[in-house]
């Protein structure tokens, strides 16, 4: 989405719901403070890891610049849109895995990842090669822009399928299934 323009709704809202329907526990963070919330949230998530010993799935919903889009970024980042506040800030994809790592240790490399977020796969791939690890066990995301009302959709799908299925395969066929069907 455009950061100017107005949401009739906000696309974790109907993915929280879906999920909430499927009897799985959930949140939606709204970062509305700006990098240091963000950062706060990332140690909350951690600190959960270790003391209730939670495997988390975090979902990002946010725009994301690809490589060489920015000339200030040029391996690529995260923004933090808050039209309300007028936040807009950047979080670097290797400040984003930095602490993405923190929390696949924290659970015992159990974080799955999953991005609605513009370019996130294809810049997260840009920065591997220099990891000492891979910051989490499995990860979903574009390698291209995306579009808040299908990648809702793909979304719900998918975390539907996986919660009544238990099975990753059968989750990311129906995620595929759901991605043909909106192209058509």
């Amino acid at each position: 989405l455009n950061p100017n323009e107005k949401q009739l709704w906000i696309p974790g809202d109907e993915l929280l719901k879906e999920l909430k329907a499927c009897d799985i526990e959930c949140e939606i963070i709204d970062i509305q403070e700006g990098i240091m919330q963000f950062r706060d949230v990332m140690q909350k998530i951690n600190k959960s890891c270790k003391s209730l010993n939670v495997r988390p799935i975090i979902h990002f919903i946010c725009h994301g610049l690809g490589p060489n889009q920015n000339s200030r970024y040029p391996m690529g980042a995260m923004c933090l849109w808050n039209n309300y506040k007028q936040i807009n800030e950047i979080i670097e994809w290797k400040a984003l895995l930095y602490h993405l790592e923190l929390i696949n240790e924290a659970c015992h490399f159990n974080l799955f990842v999953s991005m609605s977020v513009c370019y996130g796969f294809f810049s997260l791939l840009n920065i591997f090669d220099n990891l000492y690890r891979i910051p989490f066990c499995g990860i979903l995301a574009s390698p291209d822009p995306i579009y808040a009302v299908p990648a809702t959709k793909y979304y719900i799908d998918f975390y539907v399928a996986l919660v009544q299925n238990k099975d990753l395969n059968i989750a990311i066929v129906k995620l595929h299934q759901s991605m043909s069907a909106y192209e058509e």
